[in-house]
């Protein structure tokens, strides 16, 4: 998923996105991503000590021995919850829409051990040797261990459900588009042009129902309705397509992150670039034929990483003229559909929760300053 110029290139070995303060938290001290101020940063001294004191009730939930190691290393050793921006938005929702009650504090570890599960779930498929700095549970134990353990994952949110049919229901549902979802794309790595619209909708729906899940179990907390689904899906798109220009202006893969582009995802700004020269479509086309096959090898990440950047020296010509056309024809077009989409989400949202919506996805938007996209009207 989601949730990145005088633009870095290869050689520039910039900082990855959304990269965080290098220190270990203390059961009362969470690592927050430098780059999301707004509300993300307005809400941190009240919103901090509530996900501290979720994260202990993960750490005293009763699971076995042969789990405990595995969930530690995700959670309660991890400085930084992974999509850390989804209780965020789940506590700003629940304040919004009645408060933050004591029922949304006993639900939190649920929203955290989902974002955990789709932490773990998108880094198996993408094989990213890194989130936040950190390496990823499948780089460090294998894709075969983290079957089993976001399954366990999976169950954890489902047992933290089950004393509400609403909240129970919206996990479940969750889970069944997300597993497809997830499947498919994995089944279409490096995908030919005809699919591409394809590749971003799924992409795109991914995000949807992670942030679905967040606002929505909040709400029904508070007795509210569930959010409209065309608010959701654009704030949605705009924090997918925010870490997608951030990710190909910012070029992670320098500092061990994974590159889109070499990791064959398709992004807006990508499909933008076609549309705007033609020509790439066969350029992409030939760039990742060189990296097709290493995706039917089934290599560890280690090795995958240390292969692709032996073949991105033999291609590096043809990276860079992708990615150039990219960066002037795909991401200036994709920031002006991000301000559109950005009006879009305010406007579908229920008249209460607009100012909210504003807030969430402004937030996002705002991170496009760091790759020196600075006139961006709000």
């Amino acid at each position: 998923m989601s949730q990145d110029g005088g633009p870095a290139t290869p050689a520039d070995g910039e900082a990855p996105a959304d990269s965080t303060v290098r220190r270990r938290r203390t059961d009362e001290e969470i690592v927050f991503p430098e780059f999301y101020k707004g509300i993300f940063e307005r809400t941190r001294a009240a919103y901090g000590p509530l996900i501290s004191e979720a994260i202990g009730r993960i750490k005293d939930l009763d699971v076995t021995a042969e789990l405990r190691p595995s969930l530690a290393f995700q959670t309660w050793d991890n400085p930084q919850p992974s999509f850390i921006l989804l209780p965020f938005t789940y506590l700003a929702t629940a304040e919004a829409s009645g408060g933050i009650q004591q029922r949304h504090r006993d639900h939190l570890p649920a929203i955290l051990l989902m974002a955990e599960y789709c932490a773990v779930a998108d880094d198996t498929i993408d094989r990213a040797p890194t989130r936040s700095g950190r390496v990823t549970f499948s780089a460090k134990f294998g894709d075969a261990s983290a079957v089993p353990f976001a399954c366990a994952l999976a169950t954890l949110v489902l047992a933290e459900s089950h004393h509400d049919e609403r909240l129970f229901g919206e996990a479940l549902r969750f889970f069944m588009v997300f597993h497809g979802l997830e499947l498919w794309e994995r089944e279409n790595t490096y995908p030919p042009p005809a699919i591409f619209a394809t590749w971003l909708e799924h992409r795109y729906l991914q995000a949807t129902i992670a942030n679905e899940y967040a606002l929505n179990c909040a709400v029904v907390i508070n007795d509210q309705p569930p959010w409209p689904r065309a608010a959701v899906e654009k704030l949605a798109t705009v924090g997918q397509d925010v870490d997608d220009i951030v990710n190909i202006a910012e070029y992670r893969a320098a500092s061990n992150e994974n590159d889109d582009l070499q990791s064959g995802i398709v992004t807006r700004p990508l499909i933008f670039a076609v549309e705007e020269v033609p020509s790439l479509a066969g350029d992409v086309v030939e760039f990742w034929d060189h990296y097709r096959p290493l995706g039917a090898l089934e290599l560890p990440i280690p090795e995958l990483q240390r292969r692709r950047a032996a073949l991105l020296q033999k291609t590096l010509p043809l990276y860079n003229h992708i990615r150039s056309v990219i960066l002037d024809r795909g991401v200036p077009r994709s920031i002006r559909h991000c301000l559109a989409d950005f009006r879009s989400a305010v406007r579908e949202s229920p008249p209460p929760l607009r100012p909210l919506m504003h807030d969430l996805t402004a937030a996002y938007i705002d991170r496009l300053r760091r790759c020196h996209y600075v006139d961006l009207p709000l």
